[in-house]
């Protein structure tokens, strides 16, 4: 009979070291292969773009994040939107300053912003999906507390399907630790539970504009 905390160490030892096992194990890749033929390049881009338009969403592209506070200024007045809003701390490097206009505030999210603002780790054409991961750098309160989201994705960031976002996400464990909330993110939040009547912002923000951005992410390489 296995007793006192010595026992109890070797039983955590042996779970741990089974599962360290299985995580190092190979993983096959393509065993439910996108429906869509548009896999890569400008096509997956395209493809992405138009399966995120069914879902409610809008699509704005860009060629570089150094355009993205403009293009924030000009969205904001556009849609008539307040010019305060919170901005996912990674995001906070662009230089915000030039644009007078309006007024970002890194960190998370309360219920007294309208508008947030976060960046993407990764998104799936094949159902016009983001995923959005937790931490210092994006707060997951950004995903769910304002009544309008902008996701900003760089398009290098595009896997054809959610078997890509998966392998980004192994990836970015390899040097950072597993993030403790991975959200993927499809249109703005809605449901038809009452009366099969269309309802947005249900359990969240009720318009989600995307930002597909050319250059290469922001993301660090450890975080």
């Amino acid at each position: 009979m296995m007793t006192g905390r010595n026992d109890r160490a070797e039983i955590f030892a042996r779970l741990k070291a089974a599962q360290d096992g299985r995580l190092k194990a190979p993983h096959p890749g393509g065993m439910t292969p996108p429906k869509s033929a548009a896999t890569k390049g400008k096509a997956m881009v395209t493809h992405f773009i138009n399966k995120a338009i069914a879902q409610y969403a809008t699509v704005t592209e860009l060629d570089r994040f150094a355009d993205v506070p403009g293009f924030m200024s000009d969205w904001l007045r556009g849609q008539n939107l307040p010019k305060e809003f919170v901005l996912a701390p990674i995001l906070s490097g662009l230089d915000w300053a030039k644009e007078t206009t309006i007024t970002p505030r890194p960190g998370a999210a309360t219920t007294a912003d309208t508008v947030g603002v976060s960046l993407a780790y990764g998104a799936a054409a094949e159902t016009g999906t983001v995923m959005m991961i937790s931490g210092h750098h994006t707060p997951t309160t950004l995903n769910f507390v304002p009544d309008v989201e902008v996701i900003v994705l760089s398009k290098k960031d595009i896997s054809a399907g959610m078997e890509g976002c998966w392998e980004k996400l192994r990836a970015y464990k390899t040097q950072n630790p597993m993030p403790r909330a991975v959200n993927f993110v499809t249109g703005p939040s809605r449901t038809a539970d009452v009366e099969a009547t269309m309802v947005l912002g249900a359990h969240g923000p009720r318009r989600l504009h995307i930002v597909l951005v050319d250059e290469t992410s922001p993301w660090p390489k450890s975080t």
